[in-house]
This record gives C-alpha cells, structure tokens and sequence, in this order.
C-alpha cells in the first residue's frame, strides 16, 4: 500500500515538507519515537545527496510504500549517479566535515540499496521491518 508519493524540486527549501510528510508516516503507522527519527534522518539524508549531489535540476521522487510486513522508502534523482566506491562508505572520523550521509542511511534503516538506474540518476532504497516500528504512539515527537 502507497502511504506516499511526491515529487519536489532538488532544493534545500523542500527539506521541510518532505520532514511533515515523514513525520504524519511515523504518526499513521504508530512508530516509536526513536524509529521515527531513524526513518526521518535516513529519508532526509536520502533527500540531502539527490539534492547535492545529482547536479540537475530535475524533480526528486520519494516514495513511501507499506509491503506486508515492511516499510520501503524510495528516494530518486535524475543526475548523474553515484560513484560504485561511495556506496560502501563507513562512517568518517568525528573530524572529517563530510561524508557521513550513506553510513548514516545504512544505520538507520534495516537494509539500504542504492543503484544507478540505466535511465539514468541514483536510486536508494531503505527498509525497516513493520515488527520493529509498532510500539506507543508519539505523537510529533520530532516536531
């Protein structure tokens, strides 16, 4: 089942409007405080690298689908693709300014892919088990 779809320009300023909808996700299907934060900042590292790194200007696609007993964020980009050698990426040391976004995605969800489509773009996905997520709601608890 679809819980979102949308569209939004490669642009810093939509960083919070992809957050709202995130946050009403973690709300619907009742997240615990501590997942929703691991699916916003996964998600939004996700949303970071497409708008940085892509160089277009094209329209990033995130989607967020309900699969049994999965939830399965999708996160698309028209640029270039990413480099094989960043995907494997460990975390930098507590010095290093940059580089910690896709360790970040890994840590944060329970299984991360990122591939370079043929069309084109970058492509992630992220994926928590639903077994992990259910617990007492918390209502905005990021907000």
């Amino acid at each position: 089942m679809r819980l979102l779809q949308l569209r939004v320009p490669a642009d810093p300023w939509q960083v919070r409007r992809v957050r709202e909808h995130l946050l009403q996700i973690g709300d619907d299907v009742e997240m615990t405080a501590q997942t929703q934060e691991n699916f916003i900042t996964a998600i939004g590292e996700a949303f970071a690298n497409a708008i940085e790194h892509a160089g277009g200007t094209a329209d990033v696609e995130i989607a967020i689908e309900r699969r049994d007993t999965h939830l399965v964020a999708t996160i698309r980009d028209h640029g270039r693709g990413i480099d094989a050698s960043c995907i494997s990426a460990t975390l930098p040391s507590v010095t290093t300014e940059r580089g910690r976004g896709i360790p970040l995605m890994r840590q944060c969800s329970d299984s991360m892919s990122i591939q370079n489509p043929s069309d084109g773009g970058t492509l992630v996905v992220l994926d928590w088990k639903l077994s992990l997520l259910e617990g007492p709601k918390r209502r905005n608890a990021l907000a």
